[in-house]
């Protein structure tokens, strides 16, 4: 035996930073109340004072008729057992909710630690070099909005590609276009399959702790210029959030309208912060430019993709080996894809 502080041992945390994870933990289907067990075993966070010995307590969400029967039958054999509101355990339990989101830096310290690095080392790494961490802000969120929620994926997908550590801030503002929308489930499945995202960010203000985590900020693509959809957040759409030590740029950015008209005087004081300036439209690259504005029109990143990834989506795609005309089914699995499978 070895016991050693879990502050000291260097598998204990890599795994409280979710560094060593599985992808099955970031896409399992199970979290949440909806579960196939006849019962459901976990941590009580946070339960009542009454119930912390300071040993850890427990609790047991019965799911079933034959789960009831197997707690009644063993009932007697607990210390404390007692009744509580699943909805109090699930407010602290946030695997009852929702699957764990994938930590920035994780990509980096399982490529050193393959390589041959230290744990120890590359986890320092991974936390110290903010500059491979992106963070990019757009419409991922929209419901029932294919381009918007397409083009988020396909920025992400390729900036990934291209070897960073990318999140989309989860920011969801609180703008009648946003409250209205109805959720779907469909939508959100996909975006919790293929987009990794920060923690859900509630405020404006709450977006400064960012800096702590990533070097480079991205904004991009969709109309995020558009004061007509951002509102009163239309400066967090400029990232004026951002420390002016950290990268930022736009991807394709589009303002919908004139850009004089969409910042309102504050052109110059929007756009000279960016380190990288691209927009979606011809039209407006050539106002920017006359404004004295160093910028280039590009595609919008869909592109950034090329047909298999798009048909991977699908959840198989085809391969054609030398003259052979006999498909081979792939599941799908960016790694498979970065790897040359």
């Amino acid at each position: 035996e070895e016991w050693r502080d879990s502050a000291d041992d260097e598998f204990m945390q890599a795994f409280s930073r979710k560094y060593v994870l599985e992808d099955g933990c970031f896409n399992c289907r199970f979290c949440g109340l909806k579960r196939p067990g006849d019962v459901t075993l976990c941590d009580y966070w946070k339960c009542e004072p009454a119930w912390d010995d300071g040993k850890g307590t427990s609790a047991i969400i019965v799911n079933s008729v034959r789960g009831a029967m197997m707690l009644s039958a063993v009932s007697k054999r607990f210390a404390r057992l007692g009744e509580v509101r699943v909805e109090d355990v699930v407010r602290h339990q946030p695997r009852l909710r929702e699957p764990f989101g994938r930590e920035v830096g994780m990509a980096c310290f399982v490529r050193d630690v393959e390589a041959g690095m230290s744990m120890k080392d590359a986890m320092a790494k991974a936390r110290s070099d903010l500059a491979r961490n992106v963070a990019v802000l757009n419409f991922h969120w929209e419901t029932v909005n294919f381009g918007a929620v397409l083009t988020a994926y396909a920025l992400n997908r390729g900036l990934r590609d291209m070897g960073f550590d990318v999140r989309n801030i989860d920011f969801r503002t609180d703008l009648p276009r946003v409250l209205r929308k109805p959720p779907n489930a469909k939508f959100d499945e996909f975006r919790r399959r293929h987009i990794p995202m920060t923690q859900r960010i509630e405020s404006a203000g709450a977006l400064k702790s960012l800096n702590a985590r990533f070097g480079s900020f991205v904004v991009g693509s969709d109309q995020v210029w558009n004061p007509d959809l951002t509102g009163w957040f239309r400066d967090v759409y400029f990232l004026m959030f951002a420390h002016p030590d950290k990268r930022i740029v736009s991807a394709a950015a589009s303002f919908g309208m004139d850009p004089t008209a969409a910042c309102g005087g504050m052109l110059d004081k929007a756009m000279r912060t960016f380190d990288r300036v691209t927009v979606r439209e011809e039209s407006a690259s050539e106002r920017l430019s006359a404004c004295g504005i160093a910028v280039a029109a590009v595609a919008d990143p869909v592109f950034l993709l090329v047909r298999e990834d798009w048909l991977c989506l699908n959840g198989t795609w085809e391969l054609r080996r030398g003259k052979s005309s006999c498909p081979i089914r792939v599941p799908f699995c960016p790694e498979s894809l970065l790897s040359g499978v």
